[in-house]
């Protein structure tokens, strides 16, 4: 299964509301589903052992690219970010809780960082 994200916001957005009032988003030709909403809870979904969470609340800090350097080359990580004003992601299901920064940031810059690495480590770029 293969799917083209939108280019432009306003694509996007429409890609994003479609899924929303639907809960899937179908291909045109072949009314195959491209993207889904899964049901609750989420973690029954990724794999176990391989999530990490990231929040501003974590004392664990590390530099991004050595973190998902070390990582091992025959897993796939999934990493869930804090992107909440108020409470904080739980613990419970994750391998490791770590913070990328003394400060807080944004759910944007904190992807940007997991994407940035993850380029460096599978040589994307």
């Amino acid at each position: 299964m293969h799917v083209r994200i939108p280019r432009t916001c306003k694509r996007f957005c429409g890609l994003i509301v479609d899924l929303l009032r639907k809960s899937r988003v179908c291909a045109e030709d072949t009314n195959e589903v491209l993207i889904r909403i899964v049901e609750e809870p989420v973690m029954r979904h990724l794999p176990v052992n391989f999530s990490y969470s990231l929040s501003y609340s974590s004392k664990k800090v590390v530099h991004m690219d050595d973190y998902v350097s070390s990582l091992s080359d025959h897993m796939t990580p999934v990493f869930v970010v804090g992107a909440m004003v108020n409470g904080k992601v739980k613990e419970d299901h994750t391998h490791d809780y770590i913070s990328v920064s003394d400060y807080p940031l944004g759910a944007k810059c904190c992807v940007g960082l997991i994407c940035d690495a993850l380029e460096q480590k599978w040589k994307l770029f």
